[in-house]
């Protein structure tokens, strides 16, 4: 079973492989080359993982699985370079700008490095599972028991991807970028533990980011300079209406995405501790379930956030205090699950996220009584729009 479903995504991964090849031969861009890597890669990985079985523990199952992790550390991290130029093609503006290019090359460079780190020099391969009943469902393989916490450098490319999908789809309406991010996104979160499964989240967003690249080809600066030339006032001003609203009707969803995740991290966060509290009736399956919807809602609503208001200019106004808040959790949420195991770095991060956690809550409760009880709003931020579009026609 476990062979069979591998070599199926296989399979699949070579016919996107082909295509990809196809998108490079037509637009000879190197974040296209490094897109066909990463789908060889990781078609190399489920043909290891599908033969695991058959080849069983060993010295030779150990070499076969090394390049996994030497790929995957140097292939993974180009995959935001790659978004980034997805959104160019779309004449995102804010994607041509040295302020995006900068920041997606120092956080590229960053995990590049991190998972050079971790997942090839201080590599420490383990055999999983190490139990024979679990081979039905789980395929044969080494991991690397060097990491601890979370996979720092998938979440930030997912994070750079589901940020690049909110513009694609703010701007022309195509979802199919975002939606396969969120959909990786949600399989690695839930289906960690079942192998067969697992790998299905990688094929979704290589499909989405092929289909993407097809259907927006790759445009120079200069290009998308003569199309925002083209662009009569009266253009302008209906791209800028449409833009505001969409934003506008996804901020909304995105306030409402909040209210979900507030109960679930209580609950996750009262599972997870279910021992010392004496709440045994919170089970590992709930505590697992909870954490895992949270931090899947938590990374799209943070980045969902950042793309409506980016970084606004800071003043005593009560909602910009909110937003700088709201980005206080991320910060301190990553930081802390970066320092698992290592005390008492993780027990004083943990105890600052829950302080930012607090106060972000509280200000929510508030902003949303004023509209229950129809009082007074406090001044809404402003969407943040193309700055050529938002100077031509609101």
């Amino acid at each position: 079973m476990v062979t069979a479903v591998h070599v199926i995504y296989a399979a699949a991964h070579l016919a996107m492989l082909w295509m990809s090849i196809r998108l490079f031969a037509r637009d000879r861009r190197w974040t296209l080359l490094a897109l066909a890597v990463t789908i060889a890669g990781l078609v190399y990985d489920n043909l290891v993982l599908g033969l695991g079985s058959l080849i069983g523990p060993g010295a030779t199952l150990m070499s076969l699985n090394y390049p996994r992790f030497v790929i995957g550390a140097i292939t993974l991290p180009l995959l935001g370079m790659l978004g980034l130029d997805l959104a160019r093609n779309t004449t995102i503006e804010w994607a041509w700008t040295r302020r995006a290019a900068v920041s997606f090359w120092l956080l590229t460079l960053s995990m590049l490095a991190w998972g050079l780190a971790y997942d090839v020099v201080s590599l420490r391969m383990v055999l999983t599972p190490t139990d024979a009943a679990s081979y039905a469902t789980e395929a044969l393989r080494y991991t690397n028991d060097a990491v601890k916490g979370p996979p720092l450098p998938a979440l930030t490319v997912m994070t750079l991807l589901m940020f690049c999908g909110i513009g694609v789809f703010v701007r022309t309406r195509w979802p199919w970028l975002l939606v396969n991010a969120i959909i990786m996104f949600t399989v690695a979160a839930f289906a960690s533990g079942f192998g067969i499964v697992a790998n299905l989240g990688e094929l979704v967003l290589i499909v989405g980011l092929v289909l993407t690249a097809q259907r927006f080809p790759m445009i120079s600066r200069v290009e998308a300079l003569a199309r925002q030339k083209k662009l009569t006032p009266a253009d302008r001003e209906r791209l800028a209406d449409e833009q505001r609203g969409r934003k506008r009707r996804l901020a909304v969803g995105n306030r409402y995405m909040a209210w979900v995740m507030a109960p679930l991290l209580i609950v996750g966060t009262l599972a997870f501790y279910r021992q010392p509290l004496g709440l045994t009736f919170l089970t590992k399956t709930i505590d697992s379930t909870a954490n895992s919807a949270f931090l899947i809602l938590f990374f799209i609503h943070a980045t969902a956030s950042f793309y409506f208001y980016g970084v606004p200019r800071p003043k005593p106004n009560i909602r910009v205090v909110h937003v700088y808040i709201g980005y206080g959790v991320f910060i301190f949420t990553m930081i802390s699950q970066s320092f698992l195991h290592t005390e008492p770095l993780h027990i004083i991060t943990y105890v600052l996220n829950w302080v930012f956690i607090g106060a972000h809550i509280a200000l929510s409760i508030r902003f949303m009584l004023k509209r229950v009880t129809r009082q007074k709003q406090d001044p809404m931020l402003e969407i943040v729009i193309s700055k050529k579009l938002a100077t031509s026609g609101d």
